[in-house]
C-alpha cells in the first residue's frame, strides 16, 4: 500500500501564492504518510523539464529537507520555471529496496515519468519477454517500474500515441494499480488511470486546479489545514471507475475519459 497524490494547474490558474502552495504539498505529504514510510518523492513538471527529487525517508523528515524546499522555490513560481503540474508518492517497500533510489518513486523511464500504488505480479515475466527490445532496460527491481517502461517503449519506440500505449500497457500488466504520469514530450498532459486501487480527483473550475489523491480525505484535511477550502469553494469531484482513467490537458482545461483493456493479461 502507497499513497500517491498531485497538482495540476490549468491555463490561467490564480494559484498564485508559492508559499500556501508549498503548504498544501508538505500537508497533502503529511496525510499521504500513512501509507508508506519507507520512501517519499515528488516531481515537477513546467514547460521543458520533469524535475524528479526523491529519497529513502519517510514524508515527514523529507518535507524538511533544504533540497525539497530549493526544489519548491524553484517550481512554484509565476516565471517560467513554474510547475504546469506535481506528482508525489509515500512509498511501503513491496519489491525492491528503498536504499536503491531507482526503486522509489517517482519513477522516471526516460521520457515517462510516473507513480504507482498496487502491486504488479508479472513484472519478472514482462521485462524477460521484452528484454531484447532496445530501450527496455530495468532500472531498479520495482515491480511498479514495468508499468511506465512499457508505456514510454509503446509511446517512443513503437511511435503510438499515449492513450494507445496506456491501453497496451492494460493488455498485459497482471496486478493492482493507480497512477499518475507525465511525459517530457507532452507538458501538458497529466495521466490518471487505476484498474482497482483508489484515486479520488478535485477539479476546482474557479482557480482552475485539479488536485488528486489515493483518498479524498487526504485532500479535504490538507486543504483546511491551509485554509484552502474558503478560498478555493466547493470541488466538482470527478469520479473514475475501475479500469478507467482521464487525461487532463492542463493548457486547453480539456478533460478526456478513456478506459482500460478489460481483457486483461492477454500477449502484447
Amino acid at each position: 500500500m502507497c499513497g500517491i497524490f498531485g497538482l495540476g494547474f490549468q491555463n490561467g490558474c490564480d494559484m498564485t501564492s508559492p508559499t500556501i502552495t508549498r503548504n498544501f504539498i508538505q500537508n497533502l505529504f503529511d496525510e499521504a504518510e500513512m501509507r508508506g514510510t519507507d520512501a517519499s518523492g515528488i516531481a515537477f513538471t513546467n514547460n521543458t523539464e520533469i524535475a524528479v527529487l526523491k529519497s529513502p525517508q519517510t514524508a515527514s523528515k523529507f518535507i524538511t529537507t533544504k533540497e525539497f524546499h530549493s526544489a519548491c522555490s524553484k517550481y512554484l513560481t509565476n516565471d517560467a520555471h513554474g510547475a504546469i503540474s506535481i506528482i508525489a508518492h509515500c512509498r511501503q517497500k513491496t519489491k525492491g529496496t528503498e536504499r536503491d533510489n531507482n526503486n522509489n518513486h517517482p519513477i522516471v523511464c526516460s521520457n515517462v515519468v510516473g507513480v504507482h500504488n498496487g502491486i504488479i505480479n508479472n513484472d519478472e515475466d514482462l521485462f524477460s519477454r521484452f528484454i531484447e527490445f532496445e530501450g527496455f532496460d530495468r532500472a531498479g527491481l520495482v515491480d511498479s517500474e514495468v508499468i511506465f517502461r512499457l508505456i514510454d517503449y509503446f509511446t517512443h519506440k513503437t511511435k503510438i500515441d499515449t492513450l494507445e500505449a496506456i491501453t497496451k500497457m492494460s493488455r498485459v500488466v497482471k496486478g493492482s494499480y493507480a497512477c499518475a504520469m507525465v511525459d517530457r514530450y507532452n507538458p501538458f498532459l497529466l495521466w490518471l488511470f487505476r484498474r482497482t486501487d483508489p484515486i479520488s480527483i478535485f477539479h476546482y473550475e474557479e482557480c482552475g486546479l485539479v488536485v488528486f489523491a489515493s483518498l479524498s480525505v487526504f485532500i479535504k484535511n490538507a486543504l483546511q489545514e491551509v485554509g484552502f477550502d474558503d478560498i478555493l469553494g466547493e470541488p466538482t469531484s470527478i469520479s473514475l471507475a475501475e479500469d478507467h482513467g482521464i487525461c487532463i490537458n492542463l493548457f486547453s482545461n480539456e478533460m478526456r475519459r478513456f478506459e482500460l483493456c478489460r481483457e486483461r493479461y492477454q500477449v502484447a
